[in-house]
């Protein structure tokens, strides 16, 4: 019985010891460099960053800065208005638009645009 107790013990410390992890939480707003305050999706890609999905631009964030992806600057993405996002076992980001649907390649660093038939 005591060697099921310490055994116990020794369990229930571990988890308690885990249980008392720091979580850091941050607050990004447009004054950090996120293009809109209305986010419609989160994805993080197989390199860490978050891939934030908002009604004015898609952006990129890497734990110290965001990167920007318009229409207007990047070829193949369509339209600003994000409206959904998932990525695939390949590792590419595909992101429902107001324009159709991206796909962006993390090899080449570029989206691939497909219209929506209709």
């Amino acid at each position: 019985m005591k060697k099921w107790f310490s055994v116990l013990m020794f369990f229930g410390a571990h988890v308690v010891a885990h249980a008392q992890s720091a979580y850091r939480f941050s607050n990004f707003s447009i004054n950090d460099g996120l293009s809109q305050s209305s986010v419609t999706c989160l994805l993080q890609d197989d390199n860490h960053a978050l891939w934030i999905g908002t009604q004015d631009g898609l952006n990129r964030f890497d734990g110290k800065q965001f990167e920007v992806f318009s229409s207007e600057d990047s070829d193949g993405l369509k339209s600003e208005y994000i409206k959904c996002g998932t990525k695939t076992s390949d590792g590419r980001l595909w992101f429902g638009t107001a324009n159709g649907l991206s796909a962006f390649n993390p090899k080449t660093e570029r989206f691939t645009h497909y219209t929506i038939p209709g």
